[in-house]
């Protein structure tokens, strides 16, 4: 799957959010943090701030947000450094035009968020990624930050070598389960506020930034998760102070 951008763009974290960035716009240092995040993205979350808040401010002159949670759920992200403060990146869409170029990026799978009492927003993913067809051979999966929500993990309901992995916005809520039960299988596992919830600073508003990963050495699946604030007075993300790391393996 290929990202076209509408636009000329600039590789900064400051440039227009109506531009999709081109993968040979990349900086040196954006193409080692992706490559030190694909080799160990649990080291790579204890060194660095992940700001996931720029993929769903893509401007819709790209259509980059719909056809990311209505389409095609999956595309290539590059991580882009912060113009403002050392060891964060902004998660971005990019552009991609050759399978080299898509080799130095993160190809992953977007599990969208949908507000209000509807069917949580979801992707399907496969249980071994390298089984799959290219197209679904990503070995990460991203979602908008989480403040409440979950993680939840169901049995595809016709594939039995896939799973159907949701953003529950109101997990303890009756009728997001009665809408996951219509359209999927049985529940596997769910990453759940109990687990990512680290409120530590009263300044920042708490959010986490809650990934997918499927680990090859161990063959599974695991939920990564990075504890942050938002600042109230400049929206800016910051890592949650005294926070820790949360890496687990998804139950099967």
């Amino acid at each position: 799957m290929f990202i076209r951008a509408s636009h000329p763009a600039q590789a900064s974290a400051s440039s227009d959010i109506a531009n999709i960035i081109r993968t040979s716009d990349l900086s040196k240092g954006s193409l080692q943090a992706m490559k030190d995040f694909k080799s160990n993205p649990e080291r790579f979350l204890a060194q660095n701030i992940l700001d996931i808040s720029g993929v769903m401010k893509s401007n819709d002159r790209t259509s980059t947000t719909s056809m990311l949670n209505d389409v095609l759920k999956k595309g290539y992200f590059a991580l882009i450094p912060s113009e403002n403060e050392n060891s964060k990146f902004h998660l971005k869409p990019v552009n991609v035009s050759t399978v080299a170029e898509a080799e130095n990026v993160i190809y992953a799978h977007w599990i969208p968020f949908k507000s209000g009492n509807v069917t949580p927003g979801y992707t399907d993913i496969p249980k071994i990624p390298h089984h799959a067809p290219r197209d679904d051979s990503a070995i990460f999966a991203f979602t908008p930050g989480m403040n409440g929500c979950a993680l939840e993990v169901r049995e595809h309901p016709t594939r039995d070598n896939y799973y159907r992995i949701f953003h529950n916005q109101h997990p303890t809520s009756q009728v997001q389960t009665d809408l996951i039960d219509e359209i999927a299988g049985s529940k596997v596992d769910a990453f759940t506020e109990s687990e990512y919830f680290q409120h530590n600073n009263a300044l920042l508003m708490p959010v986490a930034a809650n990934i997918m990963h499927f680990d090859n050495r161990q063959g599974g699946w695991a939920f990564i998760s990075q504890p942050q604030g938002i600042n109230m007075h400049n929206n800016a993300v910051e890592r949650m102070s005294n926070s820790n790391i949360i890496f687990r393996y998804m139950t099967e």
